[in-house]
């Protein structure tokens, strides 16, 4: 019940000169605090504390200085005094200025202090917030009965303190007063409720403040043994959250359940469409036509009210044992754990529940089994199936059980990767060597100096979205940023923390190439396997195996000008063009127009332009009808129609009659090789049977 009380908040943050460095960080985590009070704890009342600032305001100096001493609390600025947050808090974080005082935090925690000790009302949960890198001293004549003074004060007084301490590499030179700060903050902690986080850069600041964190919540069951035995037993979710705040908050619902949208006289409606409108038009749907559907895989399979009342389960809330399992047998792998996790405790209030409890988890160590559950989380809501896991106790979590949910028949997708079955997409020992070094050099480190621990690792998203709803605060007319400093720290890999990772990200930049440089390296492997001995069967070879198909065609391409230009008269000419027929079936069943129509361009260009004795060939082509692959085959071709590529071939028709006189080297050429067989062509009397 603490947790829905009204909560008085007290933010003190260091602007000094040693803060200056780390003051944006600072201030945007402080920024997305109070956007987070202001969303889901409107009630709750925030006073922002400023120490180290150029200017002096405060109320304990007001009070000193009307007693005659001007020299206490100076250059502590309130900023904002207690009430509930508005646009104004926001404005000062978005535009706080460095300050050039001194920061000493322990005046600033009797200021803040002072303020939480003006509330009078018991009913409400006092905190101070202090955020600072504790590198500026103190007063000199700061003492340990002054400590001692203030503790006990904020411990009367009921005052949680909650120290957000950075500590930066940057800030190393400080360590003398940094260390004389953190005994003086340790004096302080022995003597009140307190939690200390540590941070190594500003910017990961905004972790220690989630913008609104769903805590673990549980639920009361009857664990059902058979039919004689019920466990009490709470129910909760494993993890906390961080959600984006819901859009109902500020649009409200229809005119009558109030809401921004009421106010303005703003009534919702429910219109429906069909999502393929090319198909079945743009026109609504009328309400009666709309019926519910199940997805099943990919697939919606419509069913009416009456189909759903047919073959519905009826269940009621209910967590029963279903039986155990042994995890050696292979019967419930890890990977096929589905959704969240959830923790099974026992309820404290049963003696009896909780031995029972401890008795199942020692069992179920002992005999190294698991237990499966039937879960009904309401009367009349789907039944889950949980694996249970057990847990030995510790001394923060009595024993317990582990569950994740478990699939169904219809869950379950099996696809088999063929490629990781190839010998040939299997690591090198480079490859390993490369990637086992990778790993190493880009290590988040363990223990205390680990990074992006996920229990101090802001939400980039929804801290992303306050930051920018901050800076609309302060400028509407704000544009959105291009690139977000915590995204950027959180999503994107940390090179400059560790040195040797460039090194290593060369080397397997190299030994794994990527992209077009792989896609060409493929291109090359495959069509190198493509020879002029046997085409065709290395070729479909290269396809039946799903082997780069671009390269395989490349290759084929090569073969084939190859043997068309390289090969003894027409000898060659009839398995070249079922090559030609071949590459053009697969282009279309693959949908690579380009590599087919260029390679028919080619040929024909060389044919009848660069080498003219070859013009049998493509009278071969043009007998067998091979045009051009248009997009009624293949989508991607550059011909539109089946038409144009019809006229693409009437132009380039050739026959026998249309040949032109054959070259010098050509008449030269068939000279000899006539004399080879014993016969002489000459002129222009020679076809592809004769040459």
């Amino acid at each position: 019940m603490a947790g829905r009380r009204k909560e008085m908040v007290v933010l003190v943050l260091d602007v000094g000169p040693r803060m200056h460095q780390h003051l944006e960080g600072a201030a945007r985590a402080a920024g997305d605090y109070v956007m987070s009070k202001m969303l889901y704890k409107p009630a709750h009342e925030l006073a922002i504390v400023l120490f180290g600032a150029t200017d002096t305001r405060n109320h304990a100096h007001d009070e000193t200085a009307a007693a005659g001493d001007d020299s206490q609390y100076r250059h502590i600025f309130e900023a904002h005094r207690l009430g509930v947050p508005d646009a104004e808090y926001i404005r000062t974080l978005h535009s706080l200025a460095p300050g050039e005082g001194q920061s000493d935090f322990f005046e600033a925690l009797g200021v803040a202090a002072g303020l939480l000790a003006r509330v009078e009302a018991r009913t409400v949960d006092k905190k101070i917030v202090l955020l600072s890198n504790l590198c500026s001293p103190v007063a000199e004549d700061t003492d340990e009965e002054m400590v001692s003074a203030l503790a006990a004060r904020m411990q009367e007084q009921g005052i949680r303190l909650d120290v957000v301490e950075l500590d930066a590499p940057e800030d190393e030179q400080y360590q003398g007063d940094k260390q004389q700060n953190l005994n003086h903050l340790a004096a302080i902690n022995m003597q009140v409720s307190h939690s200390e986080r540590v941070f190594r850069s500003a910017i990961e600041l905004a972790g220690a403040f989630v913008a609104h964190e769903v805590a673990i919540s549980g639920f009361n069951y009857s664990l059902e043994i058979g039919s004689k035995l019920a466990i009490q037993v709470k129910l909760a979710a494993k993890t906390k959250q961080e959600k984006f705040p819901s859009a109902g908050r500020e649009a409200g619902g229809d005119a009558g359940d109030g809401g921004v949208a009421a106010e303005a006289g703003i009534e919702r409606s429910r219109e429906w469409y069909h999502v393929d409108a090319e198909a079945f038009g743009g026109d609504e749907v009328p309400q009666e036509d709309v019926m519910p559907a199940y997805l099943y895989g990919a697939h919606l399979i419509p069913f009416s009210p009456d189909d759903a009342n047919d073959f519905k389960l009826p269940t009621e809330k209910s967590l029963k044992l279903v039986g155990f399992v042994d995890p050696s047998g292979g019967g419930i792998a890890r990977h096929q754990y589905m959704g969240e996790a959830h923790l099974l405790l026992a309820d404290k209030g049963s003696k009896a529940s909780q031995a029972t409890l401890v008795a199942l988890v020692a069992a179920m160590q002992r005999r190294g089994e698991l237990a499966v559950l039937r879960y009904v989380y309401r009367t009349g809501s789907a039944p889950k199936l949980f694996v249970a896991s057990p847990v030995a106790g510790t001394a923060a979590a009595p024993p317990h059980l582990l569950l994740n949910v478990l699939p169904y028949m219809e869950d379950c997708r099996d696809y088999r990767f063929a490629s990781f079955q190839k010998d040939k997409w299997q690591p090198t020992t480079a490859q390993l060597a490369a990637a086992e070094e990778l790993v190493a050099a880009m290590s988040l480190g363990e223990g205390p100096l680990e990074q992006l621990v996920p229990d101090g690792t802001p939400n980039p998203h929804i801290h992303r979205l306050y930051y920018e709803l901050g800076r609309k605060v302060v400028d509407p007319e704000a544009q959105l940023l291009d690139k977000d400093a915590l995204w950027q720290a959180v999503l994107e890999p940390r090179l400059d923390s560790m040195p040797s990772a460039a090194d290593a990200l060369d080397q397997v930049k190299t030994l794994f190439p990527m992209g077009q440089e792989a896609r060409e390296h493929r291109k090359r492997s495959a069509a190198g396997k493509v020879s002029t001995e046997k085409p065709l069967d290395d070729f479909n070879k290269l396809v039946d195996e799903d082997e780069d198909i671009e390269g395989a065609l490349d290759g084929l391409a090569s073969a084939i000008t190859n043997i068309v230009f390289g090969s003894m008269g027409d000898s060659k000419f009839t398995l070249s063009c079922q090559l030609v027929e071949r590459m053009r079936e697969v282009c279309v069943d693959r949908n690579l127009p380009g590599s087919f129509n260029s390679l028919l361009e080619a040929l024909y260009k060389r044919c009848n332009e660069a080498e003219p004795h070859k013009q049998g060939f493509w009278q071969q082509l043009n007998r067998r009808h091979v045009k051009p692959i248009s997009k009624d085959e293949a989508i991607d071709s550059e011909f539109g129609s089946e038409a144009e590529a019809d006229q693409w071939f009437r132009e380039h028709w050739r026959d026998s009659s249309a040949l032109p006189p054959p070259s010098q080297q050509a008449t030269q050429l068939m000279s000899q090789r006539g004399s080879q067989f014993g016969t002489q062509y000459i002129g222009t009397q020679y076809n592809n049977s004769q040459f």
